[in-house]
């Protein structure tokens, strides 16, 4: 994400945490797009890959993953209601 290339380049107050990518996750579950949902579950399988390596300022809460299992629930995917 742009916040993360940011604080890589030295902006250290720009370091995206559970709030910064819950935000996101929730626009992406706003959203009518078609892949809407995909993108959602991935941002969430990205802050569980770095909350197991040790960020735990990226864990994820109940509502992140409830706001991407409504994010499937609504989603007009193919297969969406069997990834909700």
């Amino acid at each position: 994400s742009k916040m993360e290339e940011l604080h890589r380049q030295g902006y250290s107050d720009l370091r995206p945490d559970t709030i910064s990518y819950s935000s996101v996750i929730n626009a992406w579950a706003k959203n009518r797009e078609n892949g809407a949902a995909q993108r959602a579950e991935t941002i969430l399988n990205h802050m569980l890959k770095l909350h197991n390596g040790g960020r735990e300022d990226c864990s994820p809460n109940t509502v992140v993953f409830n706001t991407v299992i409504d994010a499937w629930a609504k989603s007009r995917d193919k297969n969406a209601y069997d990834r909700a």
